[in-house]
C-alpha cells in the first residue's frame, strides 16, 4: 500500500532509505509513474509473492532513477541507472523477490553495491 514510513537499511551504509511499498499488481504496475520529484532519501520497494523475472521501464516516469534488484534474503543482485521517459528494458540478471527504486545515483552515493544486503521492513507480503 502506498505511503512513506517503512525504512530499508543496508549493511554497508549508515543511510536509511524511506520507502513506499508497492505490493500488489496495480501498485507495482504504477510504480513512480508521473511523479515530478522524489525525496532525497526516499524510494519505492516493489514486493513480489515469489521470485520473478520482470522487466522495468521508464516510459511515463519523469525522474531519473536507479534500481536495485534483491534476492529474497535482501542481497543485491544488480544496480542499474534508468533514464526518464524511455522505453529501454531493465532486467535483473537472475530471478528476484524485491526491487528498490531511488533517485539516480543514490546507491552509489551511499556506498551500496552488488552483494550488499538490505534489511527490509518486517511483515512484507505481496499479492
Amino acid at each position: 500500500m502506498f505511503g512513506y514510513s517503512p525504512v530499508v537499511t543496508f549493511a554497508s551504509s549508515s543511510q536509511a532509505l524511506f520507502i513506499e511499498t508497492a505490493d500488489d499488481p496495480a501498485e507495482r504496475s504504477t510504480g513512480l509513474v508521473n511523479r515530478t520529484c522524489l525525496g532525497d532519501n526516499s524510494g519505492m520497494l516493489f514486493v513480489y509473492p515469489n521470485d520473478v523475472e520482470n522487466t522495468f521501464w521508464m516510459k511515463d516516469t519523469l525522474v531519473p532513477l536507479s534500481i536495485a534488484w534483491l534476492k529474497a534474503d535482501g542481497a543485491i543482485l544488480e544496480i542499474e541507472d534508468m533514464q526518464p521517459r524511455t522505453e529501454d528494458q531493465h532486467s535483473s540478471p537472475a530471478p528476484f523477490r524485491y526491487a528498490i527504486e531511488a533517485n539516480q545515483g543514490w546507491f552509489t552515493a551511499h556506498g551500496i553495491s552488488v552483494g550488499d544486503v538490505a534489511t527490509l521492513p518486517p511483515n512484507l507480503s505481496a499479492s
